[in-house]
């Protein structure tokens, strides 16, 4: 036998999923912060005036930037063009 297949075989036993002695399937999370439906973010949002406060800051700062560019080649003086 080929150390290809055995590679193989082994990658593959160990993907699978864990069967409990009561035949249900164990589930795995990966990435998660949190158990409860509210613990969502990586971080507390505790206050939610500030929080809305500072995503309200970041995503306007976002959404301004191309009108500024744009306001900003408009209003350039014409020596420089």
């Amino acid at each position: 036998m080929s150390s290809l297949a055995i590679r193989t075989g082994v990658r593959a036993a160990r993907n699978m999923p864990v069967v409990r002695q009561n035949g249900r399937q164990m589930v795995f999370k990966r990435y998660a912060h949190g158990d409860a439906p509210h613990e969502i973010f990586p971080f507390s949002w505790d206050k939610k005036r500030a929080f809305a406060v500072k995503c309200a800051v970041y995503m306007g700062t976002g959404f301004s930037i191309p009108f500024a560019a744009v306001w900003w080649q408009l209003h350039k003086h014409a020596g420089s063009a």
